[in-house]
């Protein structure tokens, strides 16, 4: 591929959807991806103050963007969020599943509730948005790219960890993005993941362990949700054309020194 990354147009003219891109990596997501030319949709599960006031920022870059109300565990919810991006935007291009949970309660002691609820949010959240991003491109016949946000707690068990629930399900959201990177490419559909390491966000803002993870981290600090989201960015533009099905693990060289 010629051109460089730097192009500010990279992805002019691209509808994009960010879940849970009020905060966070969501949220440095989507300003990666409308700094580059997107138009970008994001979503909440609760209140919409926080995307709107996202959204003011991504309209001040020059691209169009909207924010919906959406529960990625619910079929009906991912069906109508959509069904009404389509109909008021005409295609889908990009999708980032950030949308996620996560609780910290002992294997011994976590009830089925707690476990169905981590479960539901963030593996069967991911596949029910893929599966309607996929129906889309499917129908444009254009290709698309899906980024997943997974984590390094897919492939590794932190001690202490206390979160199997969400330890499942982002292995299972790794080995769910390679099965569609394989049955989707023949339509043009990339579908990669991103599994960060510990990163300053909402999620992990508790004081007792950032030292922790600091110190087990190789360069000696948190990531920034902006280190996220540009890998991000990229891998929904042509410049990341020939990865689909990749892990791409962005942890500071945490998993160098276990």
């Amino acid at each position: 591929m010629n051109g460089r990354f730097t192009d500010l147009c990279a992805l002019k003219n691209c509808n994009a959807i960010v879940t849970g891109g009020s905060r966070g990596i969501g949220r440095a997501a989507a300003l990666s991806l409308a700094s580059l030319g997107a138009n970008v949709v994001i979503t909440s599960s609760q209140s919409d103050l926080e995307a709107k006031e996202v959204a003011k920022e991504i309209e001040a870059l020059g691209v169009k963007s909207a924010t919906f109300l959406c529960d990625v565990s619910e079929p009906s919810s991912v069906r109508d969020m959509f069904y009404q991006v389509k109909r008021q935007w005409g295609s889908i291009d990009i999708l980032v599943n950030n949308a996620g949970i996560a609780e910290v309660t002992r294997a011994e002691d976590m009830t089925l509730e707690q476990w169905k609820r981590v479960i539901d949010v963030n593996l069967t959240g991911t596949f029910l948005c893929c599966q309607a991003a996929g129906r889309e491109m499917i129908e444009q016949g254009k290709g698309g790219s899906i980024i997943n946000v997974g984590s390094i707690c897919a492939s590794i068990a932190v001690k202490p960890d206390h979160h199997c629930h969400y330890d499942a399900a982002k292995g299972g959201v790794v080995m769910l993005t390679k099965t569609l990177a394989a049955e989707w490419a023949k339509h043009n559909i990339r579908v990669n993941v991103v599994s960060p390491g510990y990163v300053k966000t909402k999620m992990t803002e508790s004081e007792q362990h950032r030292p922790i993870w600091s110190e087990l981290t190789a360069l000696g600090r948190m990531g920034e949700p902006e280190e996220i989201g540009s890998m991000i960015a990229f891998l929904a533009t042509k410049h990341a054309g020939f990865m689909t099905g990749s892990n791409i693990v962005i942890d500071g060289g945490y998993t160098t020194i276990k």
